[in-house]
């Protein structure tokens, strides 16, 4: 058991960045941060949180102001968050390479003026970006932190588009992170409560729609109370500590990127170790030369590690935590990760769990000394997951239902959708809160919840959010295309989008036409929503209300 003073846990009625501040007793020398083999102390991290605090006061933002950060997961991506929240900002999160389009409505949205994006996606699509005429756009390059050889290798290979931010001359709008931090100021930090929005984040929404999630300083800081909590009891009073390194490879976009790799790490004083693209090999050398002791991850990370051959060696006995969710991991992943551990003489094992952005993440989990096989856990510390019917009365043990969470980490609601919020955060007869996850699942008599799949129509891809109607909206925007509707199945262990059309009068679907297809829905939305079939049918069938039957068409793909 490791000795650390931990100051103010309970006190999650407070900004995000006076909880990261004040949980754990504060170590100035502590390596905080490691990038690409750097290793960056508690006092840079807070100075850098600070300055960049600063900078967006001058900018004149005030409270509950929106300022958009697309960034991959590099040490500037830490600074951003705390640092927008210590200026009593709202981070809104997005995907650090989202198709232009996307991010323009997802600033509209918002209301923001201010981006923070990397130096490589501006150059890519600098008129774009240009062309919203925000107040200022903070360039950021991926390199800015690395070790100067690491950083002239990587220049060499990766930027194509070499360019120099115009640092407020002339008054343009752009400007370099390292200029903004640089400047000088001493405002006065506004004061920021935990009721205080922190962070928007982009969700499939519990019912399946593309929906943001409006996150508050006390929800992500009941994330990191909870789940902290829950890991000590279930470690036999185990406490994390700065001889621990998180592996943090897992985009801050995400509930479980954010939520428990950069703030449950920062405030635990776990060094994290920042990844801006994940790959096994590299996971397996960081294991080695990193010193990795806890990662979080989803499924496809994990079996692409275990099939890596540098998974292997004394090395794996550094690891004393692995978790896994986003979602539901299959069992032979489970099996041959703690296989090969055990092999070497480890005694980590992968450990699941489940969560969703309405919650910031995790709200179940299952723990070396806690768990059942084949469940996605039991509910963490001060949450409570029960199975509810359409009467909104739990159902009994084993009988299945929408499964639904109680907590302080439930979200304020969707930004600008009242009537959504409303359906899907509900009061049961004692008063209590419960929101709806639009999942179903059962319950054993201990507790454990075991998923039986999803109600909402959502695909998860490699553990991005693929929203069926944005890519069939896409699909039916073409000249040949006359109806459409995509659905997930599983190949090879795989999960993929079957897309079935119905091709207008005529118009034979050819090899040609659904690369075009394909091409569409890449450009206009994400690799990740570009279907691996395409299937033409006569029609598409329909419910009793006239709608598409999705379900049917999953059935007849299985």
């Amino acid at each position: 058991m490791e000795n650390r003073l931990i100051l103010h846990r309970d006190n999650t009625d407070t900004s995000v960045f006076d909880y990261m501040l004040s949980y754990s007793a504060r170590r100035n020398n502590l390596a905080t941060l490691r990038f690409f083999g750097r290793d960056i102390g508690f006092d840079e991290v807070i100075s850098k949180i600070e300055k960049t605090a600063q900078y967006l006061l001058d900018l004149g933002i005030k409270n509950g102001d929106s300022i958009t950060v697309c960034l991959p997961n590099i040490p500037a991506a830490v600074y951003a968050v705390y640092g927008v929240n210590r200026a009593g900002g709202v981070t809104n999160i997005v995907h650090p390479a989202i198709n232009p389009l996307r991010l323009a409505a997802a600033i509209r949205e918002t209301y923001s003026e201010i981006l923070i994006v990397s130096e490589e996606y501006y150059a890519q699509n600098k008129l774009g970006l240009d062309a919203l005429k925000l107040k200022k756009i903070i360039l950021c390059p991926i390199s800015e932190d690395m070790p100067k050889t690491t950083a002239a290798l990587y220049l060499i290979k990766n930027l194509k588009n070499p360019f120099k931010a115009d640092n407020g001359a002339d008054n343009k709008n752009t400007i370099s992170f390292a200029h903004a931090v640089s400047v000088i100021s001493s405002h006065a930090f506004p004061k920021v409560s935990g009721g205080d929005t922190a962070v928007y984040m982009h969700s499939g929404g519990t019912t399946g729609v593309p929906k943001t999630v409006a996150l508050s300083n006390k929800n992500l800081n009941s994330l990191v109370k909870n789940l902290l909590t829950s890991i000590e009891e279930g470690e036999n009073g185990y406490v994390y500590s700065e001889k621990d390194t998180m592996y943090g490879a897992l985009p801050f976009f995400h509930g479980y990127g954010l939520g428990v790799c950069m703030h449950a790490s920062m405030c635990a004083r776990i060094r994290l170790s920042l990844v801006p693209r994940f790959t096994s090999a590299g996971f397996c050398r960081a294991l080695d030369k990193d010193k990795i002791t806890v990662t979080a991850g989803l499924p496809t990370m994990y079996a692409k590690i275990i099939n890596d051959k540098g998974f292997t060696g004394e090395k794996l006995k550094n690891l004393k935590n692995a978790y896994v969710g986003s979602e539901k991991m299959p069992d032979s992943i489970k099996e041959a990760f703690d296989k090969r551990i055990a092999e070497f003489g480890g005694s980590c094992v992968l450990e699941e769990g489940y969560g969703l952005s309405e919650t910031v993440n995790v709200c179940l989990l299952n723990r070396k000394a806690k768990n059942r096989k084949g469940s996605v856990g039991a509910a963490i510390s001060e949450t409570a997951a029960e199975i509810f019917g359409k009467d909104n009365k739990p159902v009994a043990v084993g009988e299945k239902g929408e499964l639904c969470i109680s907590s302080d980490a439930v979200m304020q609601g969707y930004l600008k959708d009242a009537d959504t919020t409303k359906a899907v955060i509900f009061a049961d007869r004692s008063g209590a809160q419960w929101l709806r996850t639009g999942d179903l699942a059962h319950r054993d008599a201990d507790g454990f919840i075991y998923y039986d799949g999803r109600i909402k129509r959502l695909i998860v891809i490699s553990g991005i959010n693929v929203f069926p109607t944005e890519i069939e909206e896409v699909a039916n925007s073409a000249e040949y295309i006359s109806a459409s509707c995509a659905v997930s199945a599983e190949l090879s262990g795989k999960r993929i989008i079957v897309l079935n059309v119905v091709m207008k009068e005529g118009v034979a679907l050819t090899d040609n036409l659904k690369k075009d297809l394909i091409a569409r829905i890449r450009n206009n939305l994400s690799r990740y929503h570009a279907p691996t079939l395409i299937i033409a049918r006569d029609s598409l069938p329909v419910t009793e209300l006239n709608k598409t039957d999705y379900v049917a068409l999953e059935n007849k793909t299985e």
